[in-house]
């Protein structure tokens, strides 16, 4: 057994560093197990014996020099090591951070003023070439020119005039008789006339009736309006009115 001189601890033969305190222990282990001495051979006799010879051996300067050769332990060195390193670091810089970039609000946009363009009064319409127009304000008629009451008139309102046959829905301009029992041609909501007193625009428009509205003997067709002027003529069924004022 190697016993480490340092912390005592008995180490196995052979060790080189104490298993406890990592020590070097190569020096004790060489003087506890110190090299095998071949057996003397026989020589003359004028050579001295061989415990003269040992004697020699243990007393050899090279052999103390080596005993007396004290290992520093690997943990004290690697203390004072990575002490001295610390003590060399220098110290970390200290980096100040940039000021902050000074950002101005942007400036508002610009008010814009918007002004709503003048009212424009709506025009009158503009009669085709040998027909009148109605004019603005005028009490506009329908008077029957064949039918069974000739002659009868019906007024034509501002705003929107329903014609057709007084029967489920109420109507403004009535048909029911005009036309005799046994042939009638006229839907209970027939056409729809529109008229704007303001500008005299008088227009007529078929309600997907079951035989048309006609003006002029020309069919005006659902969802088409069809401009009106002093005397044209309208035809639902066998009765035909004729515009005047």
């Amino acid at each position: 057994m190697v016993k480490c001189p340092f912390c005592g601890y008995s180490n196995e033969d052979g060790a080189l560093f104490c298993e406890q305190c990592k020590s070097d222990v190569s020096s004790v282990a060489a003087e506890a197990a110190p090299a095998a001495v071949p057996p003397p051979t026989p020589m003359p006799e004028s050579m001295p014996p061989a415990p003269m010879m040992a004697a020699v051996v243990e007393e050899s300067p090279v052999v103390a020099e080596v005993v007396a050769v004290e290992e520093v332990p690997a943990v004290a060195v690697v203390e004072e090591v990575a002490a001295v390193v610390v003590a060399e670091a220098p110290p970390a810089p200290v980096v100040e951070a940039p000021p902050a970039p000074i950002v101005e609000a942007p400036a508002p946009p610009p008010v814009v003023v918007v002004q709503a363009p003048p009212a424009v009064a709506p025009a009158a319409p503009v009669a085709p070439a040998g027909q009148t127009p109605v004019a603005p304000g005028a009490q506009v008629k329908l008077v029957v020119q064949r039918g069974l009451k000739v002659g009868e008139e019906y007024n034509v309102f501002a705003g929107e005039n329903f014609i057709g046959r007084a029967d489920e829905k109420p109507v403004d301009i009535d048909l029911t008789f005009q036309e005799p029992d046994d042939r009638v041609w006229c839907s209970r909501q027939h056409a729809l006339l529109i008229y704007d007193d303001a500008t005299g625009n008088l227009t007529v428009e078929d309600l997907n009736s079951a035989n048309g509205t006609f003006v002029n003997r020309e069919r005006v067709y659902p969802g088409q309006p069809k401009q009106l002027f002093v005397g044209n003529t309208i035809q639902i069924g066998t009765v035909h009115m004729r515009v005047k004022v």
